[in-house]
């Protein structure tokens, strides 16, 4: 039998299948997700936009996010009924706000080009949440999605342009520091099996020295106890836990917690904080760039200083022309007369 190896002429005779699916994928896209079906649409998707990029719905949007912020720090538990009812009634007004608007710049943009900002997508899984809460709200169990409103706050960064900033720095440094966490993992299980292994015993055989001879919340007896032991070394809440092992063992703890906070604490975390400062340089934050959304709440409000100028400039206007209309009246009358409305009139 004769065995056929392809060589790299043959894969260039045509697209493999690999390119041609991806080729139907970027046509099902541009099909299904590009909505210019007609010029009626295509009006109605310009009036759309000029509704919603508008500085002024931005305003109101950052200031919905504002207001909910407080109205979600308001809520606790035991609340009085008229408490509960308002807030409950702010939390439909803000989500239907924010679906109305994720739906009204869904259809401006289509989902095609919606879907390539980042801010867009966190903003749709967002409302989804938001929207599966209201719809499950009878439901037991399920009061964890109300975390997930707490997530809204971070909207503020599309006008906020230093929390933009912070917040995209600290996602250029996950890599970074999703390795360094990796090897703080390492660490915390290397000195929590051996922690384990060397005082696990003491603790069960001399758990009677401890008052009412119940073993202490932190112990080394198994390794779930391990670990969270060597966390808490790690915070630097360890001289408790260090005498504890030292009443039921011998001066050997000493040099494994003080290797511990040595390896742990002052080397890998403080390399944690070195590497994310690092990215905080004083010329990365000097002069934030401000994006579209943050260039809509200026000019918004810009806008309200305009018309605030344009109020007192035509009132004062109104009143220059009410007291020349007034002088030149005075001026009709008897001297008299005249000296007396002059007066009053300057005297008001």
């Amino acid at each position: 039998s004769v065995y056929y190896f392809p060589t790299e002429d043959d894969d260039e005779d045509g697209p493999t299948l690999k390119d041609r699916a991806l080729e139907v994928i970027l046509k099902g896209i541009d099909v299904f997700c590009v909505w210019d079906c007609c010029w009626v649409w295509l009006k109605f998707q310009e009036w759309v936009s000029l509704i919603v990029f508008d500085p002024f719905v931005e305003l109101f949007i950052t200031l919905c996010i504002v207001v909910n912020t407080m109205f979600m720090a308001m809520d606790h538990h035991d609340m009085n009924k008229e408490m509960e009812r308002v807030l409950k009634a702010g939390n439909y007004f803000f989500t239907a706000t924010f679906a109305i608007e994720a739906t009204m710049k869904l259809m401006a943009m289509s989902p095609k080009y919606y879907f390539q900002e980042g801010w867009n997508i966190f903003d749709f899984i967002i409302v989804a949440l938001s929207l599966l809460e209201l719809g499950l709200e009878g439901v037991q169990g399920l009061s964890v999605l109300r975390s997930f409103r707490l997530l809204r706050v971070f909207k503020l960064a599309k006008s906020w342009p230093t929390l933009n900033l912070l917040i995209s720095i600290m996602g250029r440094t996950v890599g970074a520091l999703g390795n360094l966490t990796f090897v703080l993992c390492i660490i915390i299980f290397i000195f929590a099996v051996m922690g384990m292994q060397l005082f696990g015993k003491n603790y069960t055989d001399h758990k009677d020295r401890f008052p009412d001879g119940d073993l202490p919340r932190w112990n080394f007896t198994d390794f779930m106890h391990s670990f969270m032991i060597v966390f808490r070394v790690l915070c630097g809440e360890w001289i408790e836990s260090m005498w504890d092992c030292m009443y039921v063992g011998d001066v050997s703890c000493i040099p494994f917690f003080l290797a511990t906070v040595v390896i742990g604490n002052l080397v890998v975390l403080n390399l944690f904080l070195a590497l994310l400062l690092s990215n905080f340089g004083s010329s990365s934050l000097s002069a934030p760039t401000a994006d579209n959304d943050t260039n809509k709440i200026a000019e918004a409000f810009n806008r309200i200083g305009r018309f605030k100028s344009w109020v007192k400039r035509n009132v004062a206007d109104c009143f220059k022309l009410i007291r020349n209309k007034l002088t030149n009246q005075i001026s009709d009358q008897p001297s008299g007369e005249r000296i007396n409305q002059i007066s009053w009139i300057w005297s008001e």
